[in-house]
């Protein structure tokens, strides 16, 4: 889970290097929200550690992180795991700090948190604490890197907590997925590999075959663990000369042997996995086809993000989309499309999930010519232009510049692990996403190989109980593998362009103007009624201390009727819900500017709000207020399955299935009877009168 013309500018602050880097500029972009609030500096140590500094005078939290160049993708082949087993084993102690577990101690009682993950390609430890503890969390944070205590005695104990870790992971479909696509993929290359680890490859297998993994661990440690491969991340509230000194004290220590950081080239699949179809059994009930492509890595062109030019169009959900077209049929709850999780700095991998309904599962190979059909439409003459880029760049530069305020320790984390991957300069673009160059070779590189010859298809469902006949030994899935169908490969070739396909027309509700109020009213200024009649009052209530140009309407229809019975309680209830569901198409382009709108109902009625860039939002909540007033509810968004509509079962609500979420929910809690009596109410509702 991606977006008039006009270019919005970027701050002039810059960003300066101590030390200038060959070839790189020594400006850095920062957001206009970070004006006068947030200050940056990169430095380079001695040793070779590369360090961002966030200076935050009136946060209440600081943070740290510190991102290192290995990940998964380095364990050897007798050792899976093992780069997961040495982020445990690091991150828990050290001589100058020996106490075990004393770290997550020492946040714990500080108002923080600490926490690590290791990825393909990186392993990367960050904290939040209380801003006033910064210095001596940092300096025992530091020692992790400068004098691990890595003791026998904490094998078994951190082998269980990877194992417990990955016990955790394995009902969850995300994971199983993951792995059966690793599991499909070139075994010959790392990207194959489990990633996580547990007891049976870390401590059981290595020691029957005499296998020491402590040494091993230390000797994975050694060979990949040098500051030049470290990037760090500081963000307090001490001036940025202050945290500089703090860096430079804690860090420069770090041993430095200058290693070359861990490349993976080669094919990360055969030409037989193309091509290719998996079928496999979820543990969740539902159906999901879900088309991959591995394609040139967007590392290499982060400045035209390609995939995100890409995912832009075919995971749009306005008028024209893939997703429109499917849920107009009937066939899909949910599209998604992007970069997938399994990308690496040799090679991305491009994914596009469709959840199916019922009726879609029956009608995959319309749903995959759809996909392909709308990939050649977006590959012709009109589908990669610059000025769609435009617009998409302006929508990426627009939240860039008026984001939410991080939290400091997911903040850091994400900033440290750009680091690596990106020229400094760009390091808060890049965490962003934001794509500032236009490059249409880049684009048409990946459209090119997004083929069905190139494609696997990954689809899901519990109705291959009979097909899937293979097992993925890590997670037990179920699957089964061959080549596409060779009506399938036909079909998707040359799929023709449906009418009902187009590309995304101009997004309308772009904002363009970011005028502030100047006067400051108090927090404790009254809302004050502007307007006064029979049927509406208006109130304003004005707040300008968060210096952002945003604004908030709400909406309140009182409707007497709405709750005086339990039959009317779940017909306002469906409403809302109806509601929604009919307004996607629409809301589409509005959401992806940053306007946002929603409905609860409520015992004496129903309240509209709406929210996001100030210029826009009357303009928008005035097209929904108008859509709202002529809302006649739609016979295919209501179709029934033994009494329960089609919206709810789309969601898992079914009452006729022992397994849905929501039966399981109206069958525990403290308001049983009358959640009970409203489910027994719409399904009474849901039959033919």
């Amino acid at each position: 889970m991606e977006r008039t013309r006009c270019l919005l500018s970027f701050s002039d602050k810059a960003i300066f290097f101590d030390k200038p880097i060959m070839g790189i500029s020594s400006e850095v972009v920062a957001p206009h929200i970070d004006d006068g609030k947030l200050q940056y500096k990169v430095l380079s140590l001695e040793n070779g550690l590369q360090a961002l500094l966030v200076s935050d005078e009136k946060t209440q939290k600081c943070a740290a992180a510190l991102d290192v160049r290995v990940g998964s993708m380095a364990d050897p082949k007798d050792l899976p795991g093992l780069a997961h087993f040495t982020e445990h084993m690091l991150f828990y102690a050290s001589e100058a700090y020996p106490e075990e577990d004393g770290f997550n101690k020492f946040v714990g009682e500080h108002g923080g948190y600490c926490n690590a993950f290791t990825s393909a390609e990186d392993t990367n430890y960050y904290f939040e604490v209380d801003s006033d503890h910064l210095e001596p969390t940092l300096d025992r944070f530091s020692h992790f890197f400068r004098d691990p205590l890595v003791t026998v005695d904490a094998v078994e104990r951190e082998v269980k907590a990877v194992d417990s870790e990955h016990g955790k992971n394995l009902e969850s479909d995300l994971w199983r997925r993951m792995q059966l696509w690793r599991h499909t993929a070139n075994h010959s290359h790392p990207v194959s590999g489990f990633y996580t680890g547990d007891i049976h490859t870390l401590l059981d297998e290595p020691r029957a075959k005499g296998i020491d993994p402590h040494q091993r661990m230390l000797d994975f440690y050694h060979q990949h663990y040098s500051a030049n491969l470290m990037w760090l991340c500081v963000y307090g509230c001490e001036p940025l000369s202050q945290l500089e000194e703090l860096a430079q004290e804690k860090f420069s220590s770090v041993p430095g042997s200058k290693l070359q950081a861990p490349s993976y080239p080669g094919q990360v699949l055969e030409d037989s996995q193309r091509g290719s179809l998996i079928r496999c059994i979820p543990v969740k009930d539902g159906h999901s086809m879900e088309f991959q492509w591995d394609v040139p890595p967007e590392q290499d062109h982060y400045q035209a993000a390609p995939c995100s030019y890409i995912s832009h169009h075919l995971g749009h959900e306005g008028e024209g989309s893939v997703f429109a077209v499917l849920k107009a049929r009937g066939w899909a709850t949910s599209l998604v499309a992007g970069e997938g999780a399994l990308s690496f700095s040799n090679r991305s991998f491009f994914m596009c999930k469709v959840d199916l309904t019922d009726e879609g599962q029956g009608h995959v190979q319309e749903v995959g010519q759809l996909v392909f059909a709308y990939i050649k439409l977006l590959s012709s003459e009109g589908g990669v232009t610059q000025d769609r880029h435009k617009e998409i760049q302006a929508l990426s530069r627009l939240h860039f510049n008026y984001r939410d305020k991080p939290r400091p320790g997911g903040y850091a984390s994400s900033l440290a692990g750009s680091l690596q991957t990106c020229a400094p300069e760009n390091v808060l673009l890049a965490t962003y996403n934001v794509s500032t160059e236009y490059d249409a070779a880049a684009i048409h590189a990946v459209l090119d190989v997004m083929t069905p010859s190139a494609v696997r298809v990954m689809w899901s469902s519990k109705t291959f109980q009979e097909e899937c006949n293979s097992e993925e030994p890590v997670y037990k899935t179920k699957f089964s593998s061959q080549q596409l169908p060779a009506e399938w490969s036909k079909s998707w070739e040359a799929p023709g362009a449906p009418a009902q396909l187009s590309l995304p027309a101009h997004n309308p509700y772009i904002a363009t103007e970011f005028d502030l109020i100047d006067e400051e009213p108090s927090s404790s200024t009254p809302p004050t009624k502007v307007w006064d009649s029979p049927l509406v009052e208006l109130w304003h209530k004005p707040n300008a201390s968060f210096r952002v140009p945003k604004a908030v309407v709400y909406l309140s229809f009182l409707l007497p009727e709405s709750y005086s019975s339990p039959e009317q309680a779940v017909l306002t209830r469906l409403f809302a819900k109806l509601l929604t569901d009919y307004l996607n198409e629409d809301s589409y382009a509005a959401d992806v500017a940053g306007l946002y709108w929603g409905i609860n109902s409520h015992t004496d009625g129903f309240l509209l709000w709406g929210n996001g860039y100030h210029h826009k939002l009357l303009d928008y909540m005035q097209r929904v207020l108008t859509e709202v007033l002529t809302f006649k509810v739609r016979h295919d968004r209501f179709q029934l399955q033994p009494g329960c509509p089609a919206l709810l079962r789309e969601q898992g609500q079914n009452p006729t299935n022992d397994n849905s979420a929501v039966l399981a929910s109206f069958q525990v809690g403290g308001d049983d009877i009358r959640r009970n009596a409203m489910m027994q109410l719409l399904v009474h509702i849901g039959r033919p009168q």
